[in-house]
């Protein structure tokens, strides 16, 4: 199935993640070595969570370092290691996130730094899911559904103002995922990423991608993204839909569709809409309403762009 993604997303690029090797005494990738030659200990975070399923982008500057980090833990080590190893394998990044989940539950683990700190920056998106789904659901579908680049995959204190030859594959999702139609939300180092793509200025434009007003927290809450509430109640609703872009769409359309690209971007922009209006129209899906306030109809320079390329799919196909 992930190949068969990967024919019909078009313009494929390798996965340079793959050749990292475990365990290692230094996991900087050897393309990133003449312009890091810093060794790095912890294995790389350019992404967590799934590209395929994911329904909402966060952008971050980078993973931190310091006390009580789970892999300095002899009886966390090996199972950190095993998952950073699953993360970084695969045509596209499809593995959910160890420290959002449901895999690791061990009280001590839940207690180290890296966990503690991305259950913090989510809790209001877990906080206001749970009554509509449950608290182990809702751990899940963060776990899943929220994909997160890091600006710099290696763990620094203070990230690094340098753009790195792994960085082109991060531009590739980022590109990719803004072609989808899926919304985005930045919350550290927007001038690198709109450097390394500048499409992404006018995805804030538009309203496809929402800023955060703390960066220093970076948390998706409703006090701290600059859409405030209804900007929440959007990403809610993205993370919530039950269709999944990749596997579950794609999957019904017909092998030889000569213009299944196309298609494919049509149901991404259709399945973005009906998330926007808070409604999943999958069969025996509840039903998640946003406020009138919140309609795409007060959003018009969106929905003229929803409508310029779902015309100009139309036209073509």
């Amino acid at each position: 199935m992930r190949r068969q993604v990967m024919r019909r997303w078009g313009r494929a690029m390798r996965n340079p993640w793959n050749a990292v090797v475990f365990p290692n005494d230094n996991y900087v990738h050897s393309d990133d070595r003449l312009a890091w030659s810093e060794p790095v200990r912890y294995p790389p975070q350019p992404y967590l969570s799934s590209f395929i399923t994911g329904k909402v982008m966060w952008l971050l500057g980078g993973f931190g370092t310091g006390d009580n980090m789970a892999i300095d833990h002899h009886i966390y080590r090996e199972r950190v290691l095993a998952w950073a190893k699953e993360n970084l394998a695969g045509d596209l990044p499809n593995t959910p996130s160890l420290w959002l989940g449901t895999r690791e539950c061990n009280p001590g683990f839940l207690q180290t730094r890296d966990v503690r700190w991305w259950r913090g920056a989510t809790n209001a998106l877990f906080q206001a899911m749970m009554p509509s789904v449950g608290e182990n659901k809702a751990r899940i579908i963060v776990a899943e559904r929220l994909f997160v680049l890091e600006a710099f995959p290696y763990p620094a204190r203070d990230r690094p103002n340098r753009q790195l030859p792994t960085h082109k594959y991060s531009a590739y999702l980022l590109q990719e995922w803004l072609r989808s139609g899926r919304p985005v939300v930045v919350g550290r180092a927007k001038r690198f990423w709109c450097e390394l793509v500048p499409q992404l200025a006018d995805a804030l434009g538009s309203g496809q991608a929402v800023l955060t007003r703390n960066v220093q927290k970076a948390s998706i809450s409703p006090g701290n993204l600059q859409g405030g509430l209804l900007a929440f109640q959007r990403i809610v609703s993205s993370l919530l839909a039950e269709r999944a872009l990749f596997e579950e769409r794609t999957s019904s359309v017909d092998e030889d569709l000569k213009h299944s690209h196309l298609t494919y971007r049509k149901i991404c922009l259709d399945t973005v809409m009906g998330a926007a209006r808070g409604m999943d129209h999958s069969e025996g899906a509840p039903e998640h309403k946003l406020s009138k306030r919140a309609s795409f109809e007060e959003r018009p320079s969106y929905v003229e762009e929803v409508k310029r390329r779902q015309l100009t799919s139309q036209e073509l196909t």
